[in-house]
C-alpha cells in the first residue's frame, strides 16, 4: 500500500485547488454584446467557445463567479471562435492566465475579431471581412489608406499575402514614407493585407485553399474596387511560399496584377515550373509589367538556387513587356523583407519619376501625365522639383528657346509658388547665362512692379537685396554705370529700411570705383561713414579704400 500511496500522493501536490470562488470581471465595447468565458478547465468550457455564458451586470460590464484550479487560462467570445475578444492587440492576443486568487480578475475587450473597430485598437488601417463563396467562411483583410484619401481620387493598390504577419507593417511603413508629399518616391497607394487560415494549403491551391486564387481574384479584388477608388493598377507582395503563388497568379490568363514583389523564392509545392516560366518570359505581350525578385544569402540553398534560375530563365527570354530585376541582399529568409521590400516597391514604382525617359522640358510636358495614366491608371500633377535638372541643363547650356518655353509653362501651371517666378529669380537665371541685358530687363521689372510683388511675397524685398549685385554687374559688363546708379538711387528708396546703409554703400562703390558722379559717390561715402553700423555688406576698412579711390 505505501508504494501505491507516495506516487498519489506526488501526483496530487502538482496541482493547486482553490478553496474559494472567484470572480470575474470583463468590460466589453458594446452594450448588446453578450459573452462568454472559455479556458483550459471543465469550469471554463474546456476550451468550448459557447458553454460558460458570463452574466450582465450593467451596459459595458459583464461577470461570472465560479470556483477555479489555478492556473487558469481563458479567453472571452460571443459564443465562437470567429468572435474572439481582442484585449491586447491584433497581432498578440495571448490567453489570460490567473495564477493564484490574489493575481488581477478584471479585464477590458476592446473589440471582437469579427467585428474589429479598429479605433478601439489604435490602428491606423481598416479591418474588414469579405464572405467568401469560394472558401465557405468570412474572411479578414487589412486594409491600409493614404494620407489624405480621397474618393474623388485613384490609387494603385497592392496587396499582400501573409497579411496577419509583421510583413503588412513593414510594407506599411514603407509606402507610407516614401509617398510622402515631401519625398514622393511613389504614388499614395492603397495597401490591402490578405489573412490566411490556412496559409500553405491556400498558397498552393491545396485541400481547403483549393479556390483561394478565385477569392482572390473574383471576390476580393472586385471588393477593394466596389469600396475604394482604385486606378486599376494592382501588385502582389509574397514572401516564402506567397513568393511561390506570385508564380501561379503571374501565369494565370485572368491575372490582373502588372507589378510583382518576391521574396525569397523557390518552387517547392509546384512541381517543375521552369518550362512554363521560361515560356511565359518569352511569350508575354500583355501590358507592361514589374517583376521583381529578391534573394537572400543566408537563405536556404534550394531559395538561393531557384531565384538564380527564375533570373538565368528570363535572361534567356527577355522581353520589354516584363521589367525585371533580381538582387541579392545580406539577409536570411526572415530578415530579406525589410532588406528588399523597399527596394521592390521603387522598382514597381520606377516609371513614376523616371526623369531620364523625358530628355527635354518638351518631353516631359507632353508625355509625362499621359504615361502615368497609361502606366498606373492615376492622374499625375507636375512637380516643380521634377524640373530642376532641366533648369541645370538649360542654364548651363544657354537653351533661350526652351528656356522660354519653361518659364512659361512653370507659369501656366502654377508650379513657383502658386504661381509664375517672379522677376527678379528671372533675371538671375539670365545672370547665370551672362545675358546681360536680359538681367538688367528684369531686375528693373522688379523695381516697377516692386509694391505689388511684395504684396504677393512678404520676402520679395529680401529676395531682391540679395541679389541685386548680379544687376549691378550687369550694368558694368554693359559699362552704363551712370544707368546703374540710377538704378541703385531708385533702389534704395524701394527697400528704405533696412537696407538703406547697405544700399548707399554700393551706390557709393559703383561711383567712386568707376569714377561716375562722384559727388553722389562722395555724399554717399559720407553718409556710409557717419551713419556704420556692423553689417554683413561692408566694413570700416571697406570705407578707407573707397576714399583713395
Amino acid at each position: 500500500m505505501r508504494l501505491l500511496f507516495t506516487p498519489i500522493f506526488v501526483f496530487l501536490s502538482l496541482f493547486a485547488f482553490s478553496q474559494e470562488l472567484t470572480t470575474i470581471e470583463v468590460y466589453v465595447p458594446n452594450k448588446e454584446d453578450e459573452v462568454y468565458i472559455v479556458g483550459n478547465q471543465d469550469a471554463l468550457g474546456n476550451w468550448q467557445a459557447d458553454q460558460v455564458k458570463m452574466e450582465k451586470v450593467s451596459d459595458l460590464k459583464r461577470s461570472i463567479t465560479l470556483k477555479l484550479e489555478f492556473p487558469a487560462e481563458f479567453k472571452f467570445t460571443k459564443g465562437s471562435w470567429e468572435s474572439e475578444g481582442i484585449v491586447k492587440s491584433l497581432s498578440h492576443n495571448p490567453n489570460l492566465r490567473i495564477e493564484n486568487i490574489n493575481d488581477e480578475k478584471s479585464f477590458e475587450v476592446k473589440t471582437w475579431m469579427d467585428n474589429i473597430q479598429s479605433e478601439k485598437l489604435d490602428l491606423d488601417y481598416d479591418i474588414k471581412f469579405i464572405n467568401s463563396e469560394f472558401l465557405g467562411d468570412k474572411r479578414m483583410i487589412k486594409v491600409y489608406l493614404p494620407q489624405n484619401y480621397s474618393p474623388d481620387k485613384k490609387y494603385p493598390v497592392i496587396y499582400l499575402t501573409d497579411g496577419e504577419t509583421q510583413n503588412f507593417e513593414v510594407a506599411k511603413g514603407y509606402i507610407n514614407a516614401l509617398s510622402q508629399p515631401s519625398f514622393n518616391i511613389i504614388p499614395p497607394t492603397i495597401l490591402v493585407g490578405i489573412v490566411h487560415k490556412n496559409r500553405n494549403e491556400e498558397l498552393f491551391n491545396q485541400q481547403s485553399g483549393k479556390y483561394f486564387t478565385e477569392y482572390l481574384l473574383q471576390e476580393l479584388i472586385p471588393y477593394i474596387n466596389s469600396a475604394y477608388s482604385t486606378s486599376g493598377f494592382n501588385a502582389m507582395i509574397g514572401h516564402s511560399n506567397g513568393a511561390e503563388y506570385n508564380h501561379i497568379l503571374m501565369m494565370r490568363n485572368d491575372n490582373t496584377f502588372r507589378g510583382f514583389i518576391s521574396l525569397s523564392t523557390s518552387f517547392a509545392g509546384m512541381g517543375n515550373k521552369e518550362n512554363e516560366l521560361a515560356a511565359f518570359f518569352r511569350q508575354y505581350d500583355g501590358t507592361k509589367m514589374f517583376y521583381f525578385l529578391a534573394n537572400a544569402t543566408m537563405d536556404s540553398p534550394d531559395r538561393i538556387l531557384y531565384g538564380n534560375t527564375i533570373d538565368s530563365l528570363y535572361k534567356k527570354n527577355p522581353n520589354t513587356n516584363i521589367e525585371f530585376s533580381k538582387k541579392t541582399f545580406d539577409a536570411d529568409h526572415v530578415t530579406i523583407v525589410p532588406h528588399a521590400m523597399l527596394d521592390g516597391l521603387k522598382y514597381i514604382y520606377q516609371d513614376y519619376k523616371n526623369m531620364e525617359a523625358y530628355p527635354t522640358i518638351y518631353d516631359y510636358s507632353k508625355n509625362y501625365l499621359a504615361n502615368l495614366k497609361e502606366t498606373y491608371g492615376i492622374d499625375g500633377k507636375y512637380e516643380f522639383l521634377d524640373l530642376q535638372g532641366y533648369f541645370s541643363d538649360i542654364i548651363g547650356n544657354r537653351k533661350l528657346d526652351e528656356y522660354k518655353f519653361l518659364i512659361n509653362f512653370i507659369e501656366e501651371q502654377k508650379l513657383w509658388l502658386g504661381g509664375g517666378f517672379d522677376p527678379i529669380n528671372i533675371s538671375n537665371h539670365y545672370a547665370m547665362m551672362k545675358m546681360y541685358p536680359e538681367n538688367i530687363t528684369y531686375y528693373t521689372k522688379g523695381l516697377e512692379g516692386f509694391d505689388g510683388y511684395t504684396e504677393k511675397m512678404e520676402t520679395f524685398p529680401i529676395l531682391y537685396f540679395s541679389n541685386i549685385t548680379k544687376a549691378i554687374d550687369s550694368y558694368k559688363m554693359e559699362n552704363k554705370i551712370s544707368e546703374g546708379i540710377a538704378f541703385l538711387e531708385k533702389s534704395r528708396e524701394k527697400l528704405s529700411e533696412p537696407y538703406f546703409l547697405e544700399m548707399t554703400y554700393y551706390l557709393a562703390k559703383v561711383s567712386l570705383e568707376n569714377g561716375v558722379d562722384l559727388n553722389k559717390g562722395k555724399e554717399a561715402l559720407n553718409f556710409c561713414k557717419n551713419n556704420f553700423r556692423k553689417n554683413n555688406v561692408f566694413t570700416m576698412e571697406d570705407l578707407k579704400d573707397l576714399e583713395n579711390h
